[in-house]
């Protein structure tokens, strides 16, 4: 059973900097004015309500890291934090679509992760310093959205079902221009695609799943991009536009014998660092691709 835990008993400690609270109820006195100097906060398998959050975040001024583990979130929440630097929603979701808004002018990094079988949390997003985005979980609310994301340059979206060909590639450079690096991993698509941005220097694509095995292209157009990096099931045309592109990673061995198959690599000029990872088949029927050094 969980075990109560009174805040109480941290009433008259203002030394506290560090608090992890796991499998506990918390019990909030009505005026609780401790843990002023509380830097890092910890909450795991605890039910969250909004009193809490409330009680919490207006007493600790000096948070900059905040961390929900594997919560049980009982109602809307709002977390108003102008300290918080780092916020952390992990193996978190539920059956009932409870609204996140957070609203911390110094954020830096959100992390948002949704167990399987729960329904992701819609969330308002007001943080305009957010530089750093991760997201996990089978669909991409609408409530989320990507306009709380103008300034981030990181972004990764893992698990992600929610087709990123038709409904969040065609707005993600445009919603958030400063893009500079992005990961999809094990994300669904569904056709043909075109991924197109200025400032992006670094692309993640990593276990991708497409819905059939028709052909489809992935088409990169990226001025500035330097670094790529593709593992697929399924055979894949990609096409690029990127004449800064000097690292590559690639692994074509879960692809199918496909005529043709280096040529993406072969057309760039610019390669500095080249990792393959092929199949027997596919050696033997392709010509050995030698890029020379200066």
């Amino acid at each position: 059973m969980p075990y109560i835990f009174s805040l109480i008993l941290l009433l008259e400690n203002d030394s506290v900097t560090y608090l992890h609270l796991q499998n506990c109820l918390i019990d909030k006195p009505r005026d609780f004015f401790g843990l002023k100097n509380l830097r890092t906060l910890v909450l795991q398998q605890v039910i969250v309500k909004k009193t809490l959050l409330k009680t919490l975040c207006s007493n600790c001024n000096h948070l900059v890291d905040f961390t929900l583990d594997d919560c049980k979130i009982t109602s809307k929440l709002i977390i108003i934090s102008p300290s918080l630097l780092r916020l952390n929603i992990v193996n978190g979701g539920s059956y009932i679509r409870n609204l996140i808004t957070i609203i911390a002018s110094s954020l830096l990094s959100l992390e948002y992760s949704c167990l399987n079988n729960y329904t992701v949390h819609p969330m308002n997003i007001q943080a305009p310093m957010l530089s750093k985005f991760s997201f996990s979980g089978s669909s991409f609310s609408e409530r989320i959205g990507l306009s709380g994301l103008w300034n981030v340059t990181t972004i990764k979206f893992d698990a992600l079902l929610f087709d990123l060909s038709t409904d969040i590639l065609p707005h993600l450079f445009s919603e958030c221009p400063q893009l500079e690096d992005v990961t999809l991993k094990n994300c669904l698509f569904t056709s043909s695609t075109q991924i197109t941005s200025s400032k992006l220097r670094r692309l993640i694509i990593l276990d991708s799943v497409w819905v059939n095995d028709s052909p489809s292209e992935i088409s990169i157009d990226a001025l500035n991009l330097s670094s790529f990096e593709y593992t697929g099931y399924t055979t894949r045309i990609i096409s690029f536009t990127a004449p800064r592109l000097s690292k590559v990673f690639w692994d074509t061995s879960e692809r199918e014998n496909t005529p043709h198959l280096f040529d993406p690599i072969a057309s760039l000029p610019h390669i500095e660092n080249l990792a393959m990872i092929v199949g027997t088949l596919q050696v033997s029927h392709s010509t050995i691709l030698c890029i020379p050094t200066l």
